[in-house]
């Protein structure tokens, strides 16, 4: 896992996810900046496609710079929208 921004305060749901992605051998990327998800995640690793994840606790909502991205909640989301899960 590469963090890019050691500056920004990050979402409690988001080590979860991060662990859980590592698990199942993805490639996983920290982000941040106006516009940008939070995540980066390569599965398969080294080949796979890019998924770029807005992670989001209860029942907070995206901001209109966020839109593009998908939301995950919970590692099970994650898991599912990369294809780790069915």
């Amino acid at each position: 896992m590469r963090r890019l921004n050691w500056n920004v305060r990050r979402d409690t749901a988001e080590t979860p996810i991060v662990e859980a992605a590592e698990r199942v051998g993805a490639e996983c990327w920290r982000i941040s900046g106006k516009g940008c998800p939070d995540l980066l995640i390569r599965y398969p690793p080294q080949r796979g496609p890019l998924f770029a994840g807005e992670v989001k606790t209860g029942k907070a909502k995206l901001r209109k710079t966020q839109g593009a991205f998908q939301v995950w909640r919970t590692p099970e989301d994650m898991l599912r929208a990369i294809g780790a899960m069915k």
